[in-house]
């Protein structure tokens, strides 16, 4: 009876060494599996395809330089000894020095400058050639507020940072509520051609039931469209194709419209530049360079103050 004891309680513990066994062995089999899955996800993800967005510059931070006034007053935005920061990247920000001819404008005016994007059509970061629009049109735009400033112009702008989404109706009404003597609208086109086009609305349009731009708005940006060209083509010498004015219903979503939305809710003569194709390396060489960027602020100087 002893030696049956005896044996059953070896068999005992066997069984529950074999059980611990199997306990351990399953868990370091499932620490193995589970630090291989690892290891695959780590390869998988160091080598996963990125998007070369390595050669995108960062916005320029000129937050503290360029501040919005959304009072009825058309009061200045940017105090003409405040500049915007410097940026270490090849797009370059604002600086301090000007470049080119500084115009003397003939009587006090307000300016609105609208860098494009990001807004409810579009975010403005796909890159092109290395480029995305909405940080040219943000550093043109800074270099265009100290040209502007430095001629003694009253200055607002629609954002107060790079990537600040602003709807285009609110940009219209940024200019409107400040009393703007124009708007001026900074983008960068894409597609096959070159250079730089001059937009005004040509006719009404309609957008969530608003009509607009009215009759004297629609005659005013002409008028405002065809000076800043002038003066855009003497400065720009021949460095970009120039492809003149059209009319916003030139263009894919002035064609639906009517007109563009940043205008249809204008009070106020609106004008919107496409500086340059950003698709067409050229073009995308020149605004790339800090030189660009301030030769085509340069130019839009001298073609407001005409």
């Amino acid at each position: 009876m002893t030696a049956r004891r005896n044996s059953d309680n070896a068999r005992g513990s066997n069984k529950t060494t074999y059980s611990t066994l199997s306990i351990i062995i399953g868990a370091l089999f499932g620490a193995l599996l589970g630090m291989g899955v690892w290891i695959i996800a780590t390869y998988s993800s160091s080598h996963r395809v990125q998007p070369d967005i390595a050669s995108v510059p960062p916005c320029a931070d000129v937050s503290t330089a360029i501040q919005p006034q959304v009072t009825t007053k058309p009061t200045a935005s940017v105090k003409p000894n405040q500049q915007p920061s410097q940026s270490k990247s090849t797009a370059g920000a604002a600086s301090s020095q000007l470049i080119g001819p500084v115009p003397t404008p003939k009587r006090s005016l307000v300016i609105c400058v609208d860098p494009g994007h990001p807004s409810e059509v579009s975010s403005g970061k796909t890159v092109q050639n290395g480029l995305q629009e909405v940080v040219i049109n943000w550093n043109v735009a800074a270099y265009l507020i100290q040209n502007l400033q430095a001629s003694g112009y009253s200055v607002i702008c629609t954002k107060t940072h790079c990537e600040e989404t602003v709807t285009n109706k609110r940009r219209a009404e940024i200019a409107n509520q400040n009393g703007a003597s124009l708007l001026i609208r900074l983008h960068c086109d894409t597609g096959s051609g070159s250079g730089y086009t001059l937009y005004y609305p040509d006719r009404q349009g309609k957008k969530n039931e608003k009509v607009g731009p009215s009759a004297l708005v629609i005659k005013s940006s002409y008028v405002a469209a065809d000076a800043i060209h002038r003066g855009m083509t003497a400065a720009m010498k021949g460095d970009l194709k120039d492809n003149g004015v059209k009319g916003d219903s030139a263009t894919k979503i002035g064609g639906r419209q009517g007109a563009l939305t940043g205008a249809i809710y204008s009070d106020v003569p609106a004008v919107t530049v496409e500086m340059v194709f950003l698709s067409n390396r050229a073009d995308a060489d020149f605004i790339r360079a800090e030189t660009g960027q301030q030769r085509m602020a340069s130019a839009l100087a001298a073609g407001i103050a005409q």
